[in-house]
C-alpha cells in the first residue's frame, strides 16, 4: 500500500468528521459573535426588511464568484399576517466570503420561482455561474435540482454543506429571533432524511479499514498538499464553519482505509458526496 494513498483516503475520510465536530462547537460561536447583516430581498410586501446583527464582520461580496456554492431553501421560524411559513432562499460560498438571502412567501415555492431568484444572483456584473451546487435537504431535492439544472448548474444532495448550516445557526440569532414574525412552534432548521444504508459499492472496497483518531494540528499538515493540488482529496475552511480557534492536539476521529491501489480508490471516493437519501 502506497503512504500517500493512506494519507488521501485518511483526508477524505476525516473531512466526514468535520461535521461532528461543527455540531459541537457551532452554537457556542453564534451565541457569542455577531454575523454582518445579509442583503435581503423580499418577495411579498408583507415581508419584513431583516434586522441588522449585533455586531459586524469582514463585510461580505455581493457577487458570486465561486466554482461550488451552498443552497439551502425551506420554511425559517418566522409566521406571516397568515400564520403561514416564511420561506427563505440562502447561498453562500464554502469560505462564505459571498452571502445572500431571500424571504419567499408561502405561495411561491416552486421550481421556476427558485430559478429567478438564482438567475438574479448570477446576472450582476461580475458575477460567475458555479458549476455545482451542494445542499442538505432530501425533501427539496425535486425543486432545488430542477431549478439549478435549468441555470446549467450541477445539483449535489450533500452532508457536506458545512457553511451553508453554519450561516443557519448564525441567523437563528441575529436576524430570525429579532424578526416579530419570529415563533419558536415553526422551527424547521436542520430536518436531514437519513435514508436505509446501503452496501458499499465493489468500487469503493479497500483490503483494509480502521477507525482511527489523529491530532488536528498533523491533519491539517496532512491536507496541505490537498490544498495545492498534489493530492486528491478535499477538505473544508475550519473558520467558515466556526471552528477556526479548535486547539491542534484536538483528537479528530475517522476512518483509514488500505488498499493496493489507493491512487484510483482515492480519487473515486473524492468524486462522491454522502447525502444520506
Amino acid at each position: 500500500m502506497q503512504h500517500r494513498g493512506l494519507m488521501q483516503r485518511s483526508s477524505l475520510a476525516h473531512r466526514t468528521a468535520g461535521r461532528s465536530l461543527a455540531a459541537c462547537r457551532i452554537q457556542q460561536r453564534s451565541q457569542q459573535h455577531g454575523r454582518q447583516s445579509l442583503r435581503c430581498h423580499c418577495s411579498d410586501a408583507a415581508a419584513v426588511q431583516e434586522p441588522a446583527a449585533a455586531s459586524t464582520s469582514t463585510p461580505k461580496s455581493t457577487v458570486p464568484t465561486a466554482d461550488i456554492i451552498e443552497v439551502d431553501f425551506c420554511s425559517r421560524p418566522l409566521l406571516d399576517e397568515r400564520g403561514k411559513k416564511v420561506w427563505e432562499l440562502l447561498v453562500c460560498s464554502p469560505d462564505r466570503s459571498f452571502e445572500y438571502a431571500q424571504y419567499f412567501p408561502n405561495s411561491k415555492i416552486n421550481s421556476v420561482e427558485l430559478r429567478k431568484a438564482l438567475e438574479g444572483i448570477f446576472a450582476q456584473d461580475g458575477a460567475v455561474l458555479p458549476q455545482k451546487a451542494r445542499f442538505f435537504r432530501g425533501q427539496m431535492t425535486t425543486i432545488i435540482s430542477r431549478a439549478l439544472t435549468d441555470l446549467g448548474i450541477k445539483p449535489l444532495p450533500s452532508r457536506r454543506c458545512f457553511s451553508v448550516m453554519n450561516l443557519l445557526e448564525d441567523r437563528l440569532e441575529s436576524v430570525y429571533k429579532e424578526d416579530p414574525r419570529y415563533s419558536d412552534k415553526a422551527t424547521s432548521m436542520f430536518n436531514i432524511d437519513l435514508g436505509a444504508p446501503e452496501a458499499l459499492p465493489d468500487a469503493l472496497r479497500g483490503e483494509k479499514w480502521a477507525f482511527v483518531q489523529l491530532p488536528l494540528g498533523n491533519l491539517k499538515q496532512m491536507l496541505k498538499p490537498v490544498a495545492e493540488g498534489t493530492m486528491f482529496g478535499s477538505s473544508f475552511g475550519l473558520a467558515a464553519a466556526g471552528l477556526g480557534d479548535l486547539p491542534a492536539d484536538l483528537l479528530v476521529p475517522g476512518v483509514a482505509v488500505f488498499s493496493r491501489r489507493s491512487l484510483p480508490l482515492a480519487a473515486w471516493t473524492n468524486g462522491l458526496e454522502i447525502s444520506g437519501w
